[in-house]
C-alpha cells in the first residue's frame, strides 16, 4: 500500500485501492495461516482487478464517465473463487474505456503510463493490470483480452500475460465487449504465477452459456519437464512481416534457445491467417455496437471520442456481414486446427513494433499492436504473451506463444522456459523493474 501511494501518483495503475477493506482480510488471512489453515498458493497474495469486473458494493466504472456511481449487486465468479482462495484483491486498475482499445489511452482519468518509460504507451486495454504487476504494486492482476487486451500491455510492460482457452474462465459479472471473443485471463511476473492465477479462477460455471469442463487440470503441470521433442511453429506469413528490426532480432533468439534446449523447430505456412484480424474486428465491432446502442443514442456525447468513432464504425456493418464473419470464424479456427496437427505450438512476436509515444496521434498503436494477438481470440485457442527482452531503450519486447484447446499448460510450459525467473534466457536477456522506475 505504501509503495501504491509512493510510485502511482505518476503511474496511474489503479483507478481505485481499497486500503482499509485490503488489509483487515491481510490480518484475517495471517491469522488462519498461523492456525495451520491455508488455503492454497494464493493465500494472502495481493491481486488487482481490471475495473471491469464487479466487486458486491464496490464500483465498476468500465473506464466510463457513464458508469462513475455504479455500484455492483455481487460479485463476478472469478471474484469469489479468487477470496476463496485467499487472494486479497487491493484494488481496481485502470482501463481504455469499455475495454475497447489497444494503447491503454482513457481520456477520462489520469493516464496510465508505461513504467519503463513514462511517455510510453502501456497498452491495453487491461493497461493498470500491466503497469501494477510490472511496477510490483501487487503480486498478480485479471484482465480481459478480446483482441490483445491481456498479452498486449504484458508485451509493453515486461511481464506475462496468459488469454486462456475460451470457456475455461467464467465471464459472468465483467462487463462485456464481444459475448463470441471475451476471454478473462491473468497478468504476472512469469508464466508459472499466471497458472496459480488460473489454478484458482477456472472452473466450470453454469451461469456463463460458454463455460466449459476441465476437471483436476494443473495449469503448471508441465512446467520444470523436459521439452525436448516438442514441436514448435514459425509461421513463414503474416507474424513476420514488417517487424521493427529490435522486435524481430529479440523473437529470434529466442526461438534458437528453445531449440538449444531440445525443442524441435518447424517452418509453416498459413497465408490465410492474414484474415484474422478482419474477422476479428467485425464480430466485436458488431457485437459492441450491440452492447452500447441505446447508451450512444443518449450518452454519446460522454464517450471518449475515438472509442465512441469504434463503436460507430459497426453501423455500416450488415447483419449479412456479421454472421458471414461468424462462418469465417469457424472456418478460421478450422485451418487453425490442421496446422495444430502438424505442431504442438506457434510461435511469434506479440506486438510487431515497440512501444508508441502517448502523445502520438498517428494511430499506429491501435492498428499495429493487435494485428497478432487477435487472430487467437477468434480461435479461442490459449496465447501467452512472456516477456523475451529489452530494446537498446530498455523497452519490453513480447513473444507470443500459442497452442492447441486445452493445453494451456504446455503453453505455460515453454513461456516459463523464456520468462521464469529461474531460467537461464530470463537473467541473460531481463533487467530489473526497479532500475528504471
Amino acid at each position: 500500500m505504501d509503495k501504491i501511494e509512493l510510485l502511482d501518483k505518476e503511474l496511474n495503475s489503479f483507478m481505485e485501492v481499497y486500503k482499509d477493506s485490503a488489509l483487515k482480510t491481510a490480518i484475517r488471512l495471517e491469522k488462519e495461516l498461523l492456525s495451520g489453515n491455508t488455503r492454497g498458493p494464493l493465500h494472502g497474495i495481493p491481486i488487482g482487478l481490471k475495473d471491469i469486473f464487479d466487486i458486491k458494493n464496490k464500483i465498476t466504472t468500465v473506464g466510463s464517465k457513464i458508469l462513475r456511481n455504479n455500484f455492483a449487486s455481487s460479485n463476478a465468479t472469478v471474484v469469489d473463487k479468487l477470496e476463496s482462495s485467499g487472494a486479497i484483491i487491493i484494488g481496481k486498475t485502470s482501463l481504455v474505456e469499455f475495454a475497447f482499445g489497444a494503447t491503454g489511452l482513457n481520456p477520462h482519468y489520469p493516464q496510465t503510463v508505461n513504467p519503463w518509460n513514462k511517455e510510453k504507451i502501456p497498452g491495453g486495454s487491461s493497461s493498470g493490470s500491466g503497469v501494477a504487476v510490472s511496477s510490483k504494486l501487487c503480486a498478480g492482476a485479471l484482465g480481459t483480452d478480446t483482441g490483445g487486451s491481456v498479452r498486449m500491455p504484458a508485451s509493453l510492460c515486461g511481464i506475462s500475460g496468459l488469454k486462456p482457452s475460451y470457456g475455461l474462465v467464467s465471464r459472468t459479472g465483467v462487463f462485456p465487449l464481444s459475448w463470441t471473443l471475451d476471454h478473462v485471463g491473468p497478468l504476472a511476473s512469469t508464466p508459472y504465477d499466471c497458472g496459480l492465477i488460473m489454478n484458482s479462477i477456472s472452473g466450470y460455471d453454469s451461469t456463463d452459456k460458454d463455460s466449459v469442463f476441465l476437471e483436476n487440470f494443473d495449469f503448471n503441470g508441465r512446467i520444470g519437464k523436459s521439452i525436448k521433442g516438442i514441436k514448435i511453429g514459425v509461421p513463414q506469413e503474416y507474424f513476420f512481416d514488417d517487424l521493427d528490426s529490435e522486435v524481430e532480432e529479440k523473437i529470434n533468439n529466442s526461438i534458437s534457445y528453445l531449440e538449444d534446449n531440445g525443442a524441435i523447430i518447424r517452418k509453416i505456412s498459413c497465408p490465410w491467417v492474414k484474415f484474422g484480424r478482419s474477422i476479428n474486428l467485425i464480430i466485436s465491432s458488431s457485437e459492441g455496437l450491440s452492447i452500447h446502442e441505446d447508451w450512444l443514442k443518449n450518452y454519446r456525447d460522454q464517450y471518449d471520442p475515438k472509442v465512441k468513432s469504434r463503436f460507430l464504425s459497426a453501423m455500416s456493418i450488415s447483419s449479412n456481414d456479421y454472421i458471414k464473419a461468424l462462418k469465417s470464424k469457424e472456418w478460421f479456427t478450422g485451418k487453425m486446427n490442421e496446422i495444430f496437427q502438424e505442431v504442438d505450438l506457434i510461435i511469434s512476436p506479440t506486438i510487431p513494433i515497440l512501444a508508441t509515444n502517448i502523445e502520438d496521434d498517428s494511430n499506429v498503436g491501435n492498428i499495429k499492436n493487435p494485428l497478432f494477438t487477435g487472430v487467437f481470440n477468434v480461435t479461442g485457442h490459449p496465447s501467452l504473451s512472456v516477456n523475451a527482452g529489452f530494446s537498446k531503450n530498455k523497452l519490453p519486447i513480447g513473444l507470443m506463444i500459442s497452442g492447441r484447446h486445452k493445453e494451456d499448460d504446455l503453453v505455460l510450459q515453454i513461456g516459463e522456459i523464456i520468462g521464469g525467473t529461474e531460467s537461464e534466457y530470463f537473467r541473460k536477456n531481463n533487467i530489473r523493474i526497479q532500475e528504471i522506475i
